[in-house]
């Protein structure tokens, strides 16, 4: 039998979720504009390739994160 977690520790994940969520956005965007400006950012195509392929997977994965912290915002009765 799973033990349910408090109140209090749904809302240290969320926390810690909203934290890490905050860091990988950052660092998608840090990705885009580098991409984007083109001045330091790859310019062999599969290096371009390789970078846009790692900031799609960055927005996968917070997709993956924002439905987590749904969840977990349900878990907590919408609070946080």
């Amino acid at each position: 039998m799973v033990a349910q977690r408090t109140a209090e520790e749904l809302r240290d994940e969320l926390r810690r979720l909203d934290d890490e969520l905050a860091r990988m956005r950052e660092e998608v965007a840090r990705g885009r504009r580098a991409i984007g400006e083109r001045w330091d950012a790859p310019r062999d195509p599969e290096d371009l390739s390789a970078a846009l392929t790692a900031v799609e997977e960055q927005e996968a994965i917070i997709a993956a994160l924002e439905e987590r912290r749904r969840a977990l915002l349900g878990d907590v009765g919408g609070e946080a």
